[in-house]
């Protein structure tokens, strides 16, 4: 490529990035917008609740009769990257934004980045067709997508676009992705920034390398045993239900309804409500719930908070409710920390942040973008211990991949919805 032929391959490139991040990040923040909207309306009105099978027949009719070539999500778009065949059907985009507030209006216990990520590689992969661009081209426009998705909804554009070319795992596309992904994520963030979109901010006080001794080194490697266990369960959870729903009801719109009524008894039994929808803090949360900023303190999860996550996400996924995973890993990750930080005598916060990265790493198999998003998520180097945080923050998420694939099998072993 001559020095003429860069210069115009860089400003088209341009463009299309800063088209595509300004969509994509408008598009997530009006999604947050509208969850936070929704979410706020089940808080408001608790009994919304025992619609949830009814929401759940709602969803799966939806997708059964208008997308049945967009159910597999995530892994449409990986597969399309990889070795593209159809393409990203379009309407992924809108289906999904109905199904994850469907799902989180009447209580599902999901996540939001599989949603921000699927409309990303769908809006991007549409573009790349409007763009009328090379077959390469648009794969690297759909990587993009999936970065930008990423990156907006929770404020990480570095760990967006590591977690785009993470997922994958294709040498050739990475190295040909790893700029566009960047610029694509960034742009996405800052717009949804600026459409009045605020995150999670979660503060983490560490001591350093001067708390490193044999002793606290013993701790965090139980820890991350414990936060591996916990990925592998959860994935073997949500696998299984997956497999029973598919081989006991023949129908696959009445699916997501079972499930749904199975979600409503396990917290009828539980008597408490912390574990339905994101789990995470707002505005009407009552005191006292369980959520993940409130697993950052040190009396701010139960025992066995983060069981109950596993079990009401598995169930709602499994049974085909839409709506991202990471952000129940999350909650998973930071409540077993903190469970595990009054036993082993650390302090919580930090337990908490390493189990958030940790078990997302383990479950999802992005251990480079887990590590990330710590830096990201919790600023570690605004104080004098960050580099130590980052070292047990890579510790984890490494060691907990390494523990899921030495025990999950391929099949089993599938990212999650994001």
């Amino acid at each position: 490529m001559n020095r003429s032929d860069a210069i115009v391959s860089m400003i088209k490139w341009s463009v299309i990035c800063l088209t595509v991040g300004l969509i994509i990040g408008s598009a997530v923040a009006f999604f947050l917008w509208a969850l936070e909207h929704v979410t706020e309306t089940h808080l408001q009105h608790s009994w919304l609740l025992y619609l949830l099978p009814i929401g759940g027949l709602i969803s799966g009719l939806v997708y059964f009769f208008l997308g049945q070539n967009v159910e597999a999500g995530n892994a449409l778009i990986i597969e399309q990257i990889r070795e593209p065949a159809d393409g990203i059907p379009w309407r992924m985009a809108p289906l999904v934004l109905i199904g994850t507030l469907i799902t989180h209006l009447f209580g599902g216990s999901a996540g939001r980045e599989g949603t921000a990520v699927q409309m990303g590689g769908s809006l991007a992969s549409t573009l790349g067709n409007l763009f009328r661009l090379t077959c390469d081209e648009t794969r690297i426009l759909s990587m993009c997508g999936l970065a930008a998705g990423f990156g907006a909804v929770f404020g990480t554009p570095f760990a967006g676009a590591a977690f785009a070319i993470e997922i994958v795992r294709s040498r050739r596309m990475c190295y040909l992705a790893l700029v566009p992904c960047l610029v694509t994520s960034w742009v996405g963030h800052l717009v949804s920034s600026a459409w009045g979109i605020q995150h999670s901010n979660y503060q983490i006080a560490f001591g350093g390398f001067a708390m490193f001794s044999g002793l606290f080194i013993a701790k965090i490697l139980c820890a991350t045993f414990c936060f591996a266990g916990a990925s592998i369960l959860y994935t073997s959870i949500t696998h299984g239900i997956r497999g029973l729903c598919n081989r006991v009801i023949a129908i696959p719109w009445l699916r997501p309804a079972v499930g749904g009524c199975a979600v409503v008894l396990l917290v009828f039994a539980l008597g408490e409500r912390d574990y339905c929808g994101l789990s995470v803090h707002l505005d009407s949360t009552p005191a006292g719930t369980v959520t993940i900023e409130s697993c950052f303190s040190g009396e701010g999860a139960n025992r066995f908070s983060w069981l109950w996550k596993i079990l009401l996400t598995s169930i709602t996924v499994g049974s085909g409710f839409q709506g991202g995973e990471v952000t129940p890993l999350f909650f998973v990750g930071a409540s077993l920390g903190n469970s595990l930080a009054l036993a082993l005598g650390v302090p919580a916060d930090m337990m908490a942040g390493l189990g958030l990265v940790a078990v997302f790493a383990g479950a999802s198999k992005a251990p480079i973008a887990s590590t990330i998003l710590a830096v990201e998520l919790f600023h570690p180097f605004g104080s004098s211990g960050g580099f130590g945080f980052i070292t047990c923050a890579a510790f984890a998420c490494y060691t907990s991949l390494a523990c899921g694939n030495a025990i999950l099998s391929e099949p089993k072993s599938q990212a999650p919805q994001a």
